[in-house]
């Protein structure tokens, strides 16, 4: 079964559209038989709280520098 075999995920996650991309990958992964819908929503979860934490870094980098220039 799926869930006895050993996978390894390898992706680099550093922005937003990188998780983006990611996702997409995974869920054509799954639609493939590649993976199960569990793993899915594990990595889909994992990858959604790293796409919040990105974003939220990206604008509180940019906020810093407006708040510079003041």
């Amino acid at each position: 079964t799926m869930a006895n075999q050993e996978k390894t995920v390898r992706c680099t996650l550093k922005t937003v559209g990188d998780c983006s991309a990611f996702l997409a990958r995974i869920i054509r992964q799954t639609y493939a038989g590649k993976l199960d819908s569990q793993e899915l929503s594990r990595y889909a979860n994992a990858v959604q709280v790293l796409s919040k934490i990105l974003e939220t870094s990206d604008l509180q980098q940019r906020l810093e520098v407006l708040e510079a220039k003041q």
